[in-house]
């Protein structure tokens, strides 16, 4: 768990079996370096190509991505909003890709892409953009183990000119790059502390070990041959800087919007050790903080908690319109005053159940973002400002 021991891991983004999630990096605990853009590129008539590594940016919209979908986004030096006038230029993943751009008319432009996909990077446990609260472990990342490394995104985009009015359309079909997260197993043996994590230890061990692995339990058989490699088996990690207490663990939980109390009875029910080590699904939040504070108790204070990310194909659209108002007074506020509507739909998104359920939620998705910017001086003697107005 290379993110999670010794000194703060700034930079390290790695899958779950240790290789590098963007392939033109190297990176340390805290450094860097990265090739965001390395082409090979080709121009002739009203073609353009270019192959390689490269950020792909659709759309007008500024900090929100709605027709931006062709790059992931890496938080470790940023968040989700940055200053406008970058954009996400210094946030796109870069990808390796095939992009060709065609001027059909001198009013119409037709760009497409194909390209390996490469999701968000998200940032380690205790460092200053970090989503994940760090009560969880770093999240076990199944881009090489899933095989995703291997997918492709591709799509293509028209943008054409009528009149005082900018029109575009998108069709991309791709891996969501933020993926979505549930429960995983955690993989470290690790047992009980004190006098409540010794008897349970003892009244564990006196069961006989049963013959397979039977999925419902308390039983009178235990499934493994100590309570460490049972919680193994878990979501949930013996070990300091978890969550300490049943208050804890329901305000972080409501803090990232998950349900604390489905996501307790869901770990029980789809984990079989987790019943195996005494845990069974709880019907009341008192229930709850009883069992909750127990685990607390015998795990000597505190327990971690461990997810995984998965990726899911599919097919985003997108519809757009822009333009500059002109007015008879060139010192009016609202001359030159530019409007984007960005329209994007994706039917059947995949996300994050509250629950973190290997049932994961679907649902489509509309996004539709209004922005409105201005470069306005308020007098003579004031540098000018750079004004956005938006709401999605």
């Amino acid at each position: 768990r290379y993110a999670d021991t010794g000194k703060v891991n700034y930079y390290e983004a790695k899958g779950r079996n240790g290789r590098n999630i963007n392939p033109l990096e190297l990176a340390g605990r805290d450094y860097f370096v990265d090739f965001g853009t390395l082409i090979l590129n080709y121009k002739a008539d009203n073609y353009d190509i270019r192959f390689g590594n490269q950020q792909i940016a659709w759309g007008q919209a500024i900090f929100f991505r709605t027709f931006d979908v062709a790059n992931g986004l890496d938080l470790r030096r940023h968040l989700v909003i940055d200053r406008a006038v970058e954009e996400f230029e210094d946030e796109r993943v870069p990808k390796i890709a095939l992009r060709a751009t065609a001027q059909v008319t001198d009013f119409m432009i037709v760009d497409s892409y194909v390209g390996k996909f490469q999701p968000d990077i998200l940032t380690n446990p205790n460092t200053p953009y970090n989503v994940i609260p760090s009560q969880f472990y770093r999240p076990l990342d199944n881009y090489f183990t899933g095989n995703y490394d291997k997918k492709l995104d591709f799509g293509v985009r028209v943008k054409t000119d009528y009149g005082d009015w900018g029109w575009q359309a998108m069709a991309v079909s791709r891996y969501n790059p933020l993926g979505a997260f549930r429960w995983a197993e955690s993989g470290i043996n690790k047992g009980l502390y004190g006098p409540v994590g010794a008897a349970v230890e003892l009244a564990y061990s006196a069961r006989p070990q049963c013959v397979g692995l039977p999925t419902d339990s308390p039983s009178t058989c235990r499934m493994y041959s100590s309570i460490g490699e049972s919680l193994s088996h878990t979501p949930f990690t013996i070990g300091p800087g978890g969550i300490y207490s049943d208050r804890e663990w329901f305000s972080g939980a409501a803090s990232v919007r998950l349900d604390g109390f489905d996501a307790l009875n869901t770990a029980i029910r789809e984990y079989p050790a987790l019943r195996d080590s005494f845990a069974s699904e709880v019907s009341t939040l008192d229930e709850a903080s009883h069992l909750l504070n127990t685990f607390f108790i015998g795990s000597g204070g505190s327990i971690r908690g461990n997810v995984q990310r998965d990726y899911f194909r599919e097919e985003v659209f997108g519809l757009g319109v822009s333009s500059v108002t002109e007015t008879a007074d060139i010192n009016s506020f609202w001359s030159q005053f530019i409007i984007n509507l960005e329209v994007q739909y994706t039917p059947k998104r995949v996300f994050t159940k509250e629950d973190l359920s290997n049932d994961f939620l679907k649902s489509d998705e509309y996004i539709i973002t209004l922005v409105g910017e201005k470069w306005y001086r308020y007098s003579d003697s004031f540098p000018a400002a750079y004004l956005v107005f938006q709401g999605m």
